[in-house]
């Protein structure tokens, strides 16, 4: 690493550090060499995973490869019906909008309800139409009002300070929010107070119906998103329900299941660490997913589940 040196400097200083450069020995190839050494062999145990065999030995996990999916299935001939479509060629049908799109003042706005839902879908679609700025939410739109999403919040944020962009481009009104009064809220304060003008890609109405009827409108289509959040939450726990009274068990599933409780207490008896049974090639999970199992046993055996 180089010195900087101020030019107010004492010259005797300047002097040293040149002094003290010039005697420093130079390092030779020979002293540089170094012996080759053989590394020893990798254990196992210092990869990511590893699983034992039933003498303690570490044994690498290999794990499969696994087969990249196809995004959309072959033609096989003829026409694809809806059941053979990917999701975004199937949202790509349901298009409706047919207005040319200004990059300059055009933005749009995604959501999913869920972080297992994917974004990449809608915010492809508005590529595809032209869209350079793209909010996206992955927030429930009935739990959260939309000023309460960040990504909501930071668009409102970036309408103010560039008042060029007077459209928003959305996929369906729900993405704005499935709760009726914010809804209308979320409409009156960007189209009456902040004059952006709000079209969905697959609702016509909200580029071909006249400016008295749209109030209106966007109080029927609030309400009927409300209502089918409110179907789809109670078709859901009509599910669970049915699932329970078929004595299936809801949640995630047991990572270690009760077969193995005898190979657990046999390599118990044999002396094996807790963590080292978590580590068996038969069980290969964490020590605490075996507590809780263990426990889970326990309350098994007291009768208390």
């Amino acid at each position: 690493m180089g010195k900087y040196i101020d030019v107010d400097t004492d010259d005797d200083l300047i002097d040293q550090i040149l002094r003290n450069h010039r005697e420093k020995p130079a390092r030779s190839r020979e002293t540089e060499r170094k012996p080759f050494v053989i590394p020893p062999p990798l254990d196992p145990r210092l990869t990511k995973g590893y699983v034992l065999d039933d003498n303690k030995n570490p044994v690498s996990v290999i794990e499969p490869v696994k087969e990249p999916t196809v995004a959309r299935p072959e033609r096989m001939g003829g026409p694809l019906n809806d059941d053979a479509l990917s999701d975004i060629d199937y949202m790509q049908r349901c298009i409706v909008f047919d207005k040319q799109v200004d990059p300059a003042t055009t933005l749009g706005y995604a959501r999913v309800s869920t972080k297992r839902q994917v974004l990449e879908n809608q915010i492809q679609i508005f590529r595809q139409l032209g869209v350079n700025v793209v909010f996206a939410d992955k927030m429930s739109g009935t739990k959260y009002k939309a000023m309460e999403r960040p990504d909501f919040r930071r668009m409102i944020e970036f309408l103010d300070i560039n008042p060029q962009y007077t459209t928003l481009l959305v996929y369906e009104i729900s993405r704005l929010g499935r709760n009726m009064l914010d809804s209308i809220t979320t409409f009156s304060e960007l189209e009456g107070e902040r004059n952006i003008r709000v079209y969905s890609l697959t609702e016509p109405w909200t580029h071909s119906i006249d400016e008295d009827n749209r109030p209106l409108m966007i109080s029927i289509f609030s309400w009927m998103n409300e209502m089918e959040s409110k179907r789809i939450s109670r078709r859901t726990k009509a599910g669970q329900l049915r699932a329970v009274r078929e004595g299936k068990k809801l949640g995630k599933p047991i990572s270690v299941s009760d077969e193995k409780r005898q190979l657990i207490e046999d390599l118990r008896e044999r002396g094996w660490t807790w963590d080292e049974i978590a580590h068996h090639k038969e069980v290969n999970c964490n020590e605490s997913t075996l507590r809780r199992t263990r426990e889970r046993w326990r309350r098994q055996d007291l009768g208390q589940e």
